[in-house]
Formats: C-alpha cells, sequence, structure tokens
C-alpha cells in the first residue's frame, strides 16, 4: 500500500505592489483606530456644539431667482428649520467685469454677498472690520 503524500504548500511570494496595499490598509486602520480612540467627533455634526449653533439659523425668504439659489445652497449645509431662534439676512449684489481677450467677448459675472444674523437684536454683520 502506498504512503499518503503531504499536500505541499507553496505560498506566492508578495510582490511590492501587495506590500505597498497592505502598509496602507495597515497605516488607515492604525489612524481610524487612534481617532476612534481620543473621542474624535466631526466638528461640524449634528451633536456638536456648532452643529446646535447653526441648525437654529433660518435664511431669510429668496426674492429673485439668485436669491432662490443661494437661500436652497445654504439649507442644503444648514438644514432648513422653520422654528429657528436666529434669522440670516442677506443682500446679494453682481458685477460684471470684461476680460481683455482679442477679438473675444468675454466677461466675468463677479457676486458679493453681505449678511446680518439677528436674533432679537443684531449679532453680527459683514463685512466686519476685519474684512
Amino acid at each position: 500500500m502506498p504512503k499518503p503524500q503531504a499536500a505541499k504548500l507553496t505560498l506566492n511570494k508578495d510582490t511590492p505592489v501587495q506590500r505597498l496595499r497592505a502598509a496602507y490598509l495597515f497605516i488607515t486602520l492604525f489612524m481610524i483606530g487612534g481617532l476612534a480612540g481620543c473621542g474624535f467627533t466631526p466638528v461640524y455634526g449634528t451633536g456638536s456644539p456648532i452643529g446646535q449653533t447653526l441648525s437654529d439659523i433660518q435664511v431669510a425668504a429668496p426674492n429673485t431667482r439668485e436669491e432662490y439659489m443661494f437661500v436652497r445652497s445654504l439649507e442644503e449645509r444648514l438644514m432648513r428649520n422653520p422654528q429657528a431662534q436666529k434669522t440670516l439676512k442677506y443682500n446679494i449684489s453682481f458685477s460684471e467685469v470684461g476680460l481683455d481677450i482679442i477679438d473675444v467677448s468675454r466677461s466675468q459675472i463677479l457676486g458679493k454677498v453681505s449678511y446680518q444674523l439677528v436674533d432679537d437684536c443684531l449679532l453680527y454683520t459683514s463685512p466686519s472690520p476685519r474684512d
């Protein structure tokens, strides 16, 4: 009766690309574990103090198409809150600047937004003296 032969296990040698991927995976997992261990929380997350402050801001109703696009963009970031205590009032202005390109009439439209954050009294206005 013949002897059973042991199965030979052959391993392919790691290529440099596989080693690099393994190193990236290790570093990524190490960093994620480190951030979770130190109590990392997102600055603008819903439970953070800044997130709670931002959720208490209502943007004033738009009157023009440009204001509607501005308000829609802001509310995507701040979330709409009709019961908010603070109101963000704004004024949008546009200016057109011609570009000097030979034989081509092109222009650039620049927009500027000034705003006030109001809560029964004026909390902040732009531009501030620092701007």
